[in-house]
């Protein structure tokens, strides 16, 4: 599960361990509880699309990413009424099989505006139907599949652009990364070229070891993680051939990070490495944080500072441009969420369920949550926090260890003498029948039909 965040709205990317993809809005701010699905729209969300892959029954959703394309802006517009929203962008097609272009979109939304209004007067009602135009950087969502079949999606409406089915589907299939030309696809010991735009395959490559995380590409190469400790680097131009390794130790355990002109990624024996993209020392380590447990998840850039959590249970800070470390914080307890940073404050779910606001230019502790999700971890919380702006209030939403989704402040209060942040809702993402059975019994976490915690890792980008 995902968050991403444009203009006023967020948007919650759902992958499901099927071959489905659920999309979802929030438009309104609601800080009441949330028990079952009837009660998406009170909490703020509405369902936008909902699209099903072309993974077939065997198969299932092993990675997805998202690429957001800052040079290619699309315009929408959006027409409201009451529990009613309906969306027209300038790349779709008239009756003739051609992209509406800027001036028949506006067009095409006055002429629906019209029919919504009329419709609405034929019924006696006086309500009007209000239009927004805005603009937003193309995004595309590439979904990977366990039988080795890869999509890209259209963010915004869902349509699947181009499926492309790589291997025979019988190879462990690892991860997939994206920039605006190309698309990487790793499976154990394969590593494929496609192209962004078609999904054509360019080229594929052996891996001189088995891949261990996904993938990304930035520079003009693709960076791969192995199972050896070491990043394999291919240049895209020369089809795979002349790869190189950045030697390291360690099991690579989450997707490397893109920071200015460095890679970094984390390893199972707590160590954070750094190489450059292009340049001297592109080929080589040039520093490496070491921490004292393991570090599980993609670390966070903010400004020039890089964030990473760790098993030994301290966030650190990392100056991007020299490895400097500015500072480290104990929370307590293990970590393997990538954190959160918004403004000067710095959010982190712990492994038990916890969530924490540290100040990011010191590490002091400037807030926590409440026991309620911690208290009902059903075996860890693996779930990063996000922003989302709701209603012009600011909000910090996480998946929990109890498999619900909190809405938390950014502010805090007092509670016996603790600084503790306010919620303003939480859903939870079991249905019913997975919390009870038709008795009325609890259902326990271990059995077949019981409830989940929420795995996956929220991410914030802001589209802008």
């Amino acid at each position: 599960m995902s968050l991403f965040r444009f203009r006023n709205e967020f948007f919650l990317y759902v992958g499901l361990c099927s071959a489905t993809i659920l999309s979802f809005v929030a438009t309104k701010t609601a800080f009441a509880q949330v028990r079952e699905s009837a009660g998406l729209e009170r909490s703020g969300l509405r369902s936008i699309w909902f699209t099903s892959t072309e993974l077939g029954a065997s198969g299932r959703i092993v990675d997805w990413t998202l690429h957001v394309d800052r040079f290619d802006m699309t315009t929408f517009v959006q027409l409201s009424k009451k529990g009613f929203h309906e969306i027209h962008s300038e790349k779709d097609l008239d009756a003739f099989g051609q992209p509406f272009g800027l001036d028949k979109l506006v067009a095409h939304a006055e002429f629906r505006k019209s029919v919504l209004e009329k419709e609405l007067s034929v019924r006696g009602s006086k309500e009007k139907v209000t239009s927004e135009q805005y603009a937003l950087p193309k995004s595309t969502i590439y979904v990977l599949g366990s039988n080795s079949i890869a999509t890209s999606l259209d963010a915004d409406s869902g349509r699947v652009n181009w499926t492309a089915r790589l291997g025979d589907g019988n190879q462990p299939v690892i991860g997939i990364g994206a920039d605006h030309e190309h698309v990487a696809v790793v499976e154990s010991t394969m590593v494929y070229c496609l192209e962004a735009k078609t999904g054509r395959k360019l080229w594929s490559h052996k891996l001189n070891y088995s891949a261990s995380a996904s993938p990304v590409v930035a520079g003009g190469k693709f960076f791969v993680p192995l199972l050896n400790g070491h990043l394999e680097v291919f240049r895209i131009q020369e089809k795979g051939f002349g790869s190189y390794p950045i030697v390291a130790r360690g099991i690579p355990t989450a997707r490397p990070l893109v920071a200015g002109n460095t890679i970094s990624w984390p390893t199972s024996l707590g160590h954070l490495n750094f190489t450059a993209i292009d340049g001297r020392y592109e080929k080589s380590l040039i520093y490496r944080l070491k921490t004292d447990g393991a570090i599980e998840s993609t670390p966070t850039l903010k400004g020039d500072l890089i964030f990473s959590s760790s098993a030994d249970g301290f966030i650190y800070a990392i100056e991007e441009g020299t490895g400097r470390l500015t500072w480290q914080a104990s929370i307590g307890a293990p970590s393997s969420n990538s954190p959160f940073v918004l403004d000067d404050a710095l959010y982190i779910v712990s492994d038990d369920g916890r969530l924490f606001s540290l100040d990011a230019n010191e590490g002091t502790l400037l807030g926590e949550m409440d026991h309620v999700a911690s208290e009902r971890v059903l075996h860890c919380s693996w779930s990063s926090p996000t922003l989302a702006t709701i209603g012009g209030k600011k909000q910090v939403i996480f998946g929990a260890g109890d498999g619900w989704v909190y809405s938390m402040d950014t502010a805090t209060e007092k509670k016996d003498d603790f600084d503790i942040l306010k919620e303003f809702w939480r859903y939870d993402a079991n249905p019913p029948e997975y919390r009870k059975n038709s008795a009325g019994e609890p259902i326990k976490y271990v059995e077949y039909d019981g409830p989940s915690e929420i795995i996956g890792t929220v991410v914030e980008h802001d589209g802008l």
